[in-house]
């Protein structure tokens, strides 16, 4: 699946609405898990931040570190 399916599944199979305890409104891309440089295999993810861990069946949790955001500058 090309990230753009990734999206529209997230949003048009309802998705995003049964995620319980959004931090905020806001959805989430994230890459991760790189393999090397940018022509190795990654992850890629959709979500939100949640406030609480429990989350209907179906749904992961992912928890993410903290990061020191300087590093990446």
């Amino acid at each position: 699946m090309v990230i753009g399916g990734l999206w529209e599944q997230f949003y048009q199979k309802g998705i995003y609405t049964s995620i319980a305890a959004k931090a905020d409104g806001k959805a989430l891309g994230i890459y991760a898990d790189y393999e090397g440089d940018e022509h190795g295999d990654y992850t890629v993810m959709v979500g939100c931040a949640v406030e609480a861990a429990a989350q209907p069946e179906g749904i992961v949790v992912r928890t993410i570190p903290p990061a020191d955001m300087r590093s990446l500058l």
